[in-house]
């Protein structure tokens, strides 16, 4: 477990103790989980009858090839692991609101080995190298969505979760290495990452938030 894991097991706890009266009997339930923050598991610990403080993580075991950016081929790699800190509030029925901080251990990658010929600002370059590039937005950022389902309580149950992590306008990075390095100008390498961040879809800094998953009640 690295720090930023301790850390954020950490607050989930010291909020735990801080907001569960003093005397009160918490519900508390596992509940393994996948989507789009990865494939893990989250804690809830039930304050009251309606609020439910909720951690955990995800983590994405898939890596993306072949993936078309600004007509050239990459290698795509998402975060490590995903975490997120927050509380549920029950509203009606099985319908919940949810909201919190969302917790990201790095940034979206994509790299491309050169042995051929590569593209950039429409000029062609035949050297070998490689071209690694970096997606950039807010690792800490706060989500807020609704939810179905009971995240506490006796037994066994089923939930899903929906919303959006309020991520920021990304930026694209990038760098190359190897005798490409050298061959390509830097005015044309700085066009090719502005082309690329212009083709990321309108609307991205809004990272989508969709889970299912089980609950096992334990207290």
């Amino acid at each position: 477990m690295n720090r930023i894991t301790q850390l954020t097991a950490g607050l989930a706890l010291a909020l735990a103790f801080v907001l569960v009266p003093a005397g009160v009997s918490a519900q508390i339930a596992i509940l393994p989980k996948i989507g789009t923050g990865g494939l893990g598991g989250d804690v809830a610990i039930g304050i009251n009858d309606r609020i439910a403080l909720r951690g955990g993580v995800g983590f994405v075991p898939i890596d993306l090839n072949d993936v078309e950016i600004d007509g050239n081929d990459y290698s795509a790699s998402f975060p490590d692991f995903f975490a997120s800190a927050g509380l549920d509030l029950k509203l009606a029925g099985p319908l919940r609101l949810i909201g919190g901080v969302f917790l990201r251990s790095g940034d979206f990658e994509f790299e491309a080995e050169i042995d051929g010929s590569i593209e950039f600002n429409d000029q062609t370059f035949t050297e070998t190298g490689t071209f690694t590039g970096t997606v950039e937005n807010s690792s800490l950022a706060p989500y807020a969505g609704i939810g179905l389902g009971s995240t506490v309580g006796s037994g066994l149950g089923v939930f899903m979760d929906l919303g959006v992590v309020f991520a920021g306008d990304p930026e694209v990075t990038g760098e190359l290495g190897g005798a490409l390095a050298a061959a390509v100008p830097d005015s044309d390498f700085q066009a090719e990452l502005r082309n690329i961040n212009d083709d990321i879809p309108s609307g991205a800094q809004y990272y989508p938030f969709l889970q299912i998953g089980f609950r096992i009640g334990v207290g």
